[in-house]
């Protein structure tokens, strides 16, 4: 290999293992969320399940949320909820006659998102 060659592959290899190293290093600093189912009420026919659960992100705090998926699907790591409350202040839930979601959020619990609709089901609050 020759000099020029060397120095070459020197300005590439250096920079890219910098950034490969600053992206790894960022990447530790990013905390990682545990997810901790809380309930689940399946749907009466018994296509769909509300589930209920807590995710802690350490410092950043804990919430409770909850989420419409199909029957037997689980929570993976960055689901989000059509429903999210800060702390541990798991709603109460129950499935209608025509097939929607009737939620009754916990007095005094902060609500950080909520949406009317999700998974194609019209979510009722009270």
């Amino acid at each position: 290999m020759n000099a020029r060659t060397r120095s070459l592959v020197a300005l590439t290899v250096i920079p890219v293992a910098l950034v490969g190293g600053v992206l790894w290093w960022l990447t530790g600093l990013v905390p990682e969320c545990a997810n901790l189912q809380v309930s689940q009420l399946d749907s009466p026919n018994g296509s769909r399940t509300m589930v209920v659960f807590t995710r802690d992100c350490g410092a950043g705090g804990l919430n409770t949320q909850a989420v419409i998926m199909p029957a037997g699907g689980t929570i993976n790591g960055d689901a989000t909820g059509f429903l999210a409350l800060e702390g541990p202040h798991a709603p109460e839930a129950r499935w209608d006659a025509y097939g929607n979601l009737e939620v009754t959020i916990p007095p005094g619990a902060v609500v950080v998102q909520q949406q009317d609709e999700a998974a194609g089901v019209a979510i009722i609050y009270k």
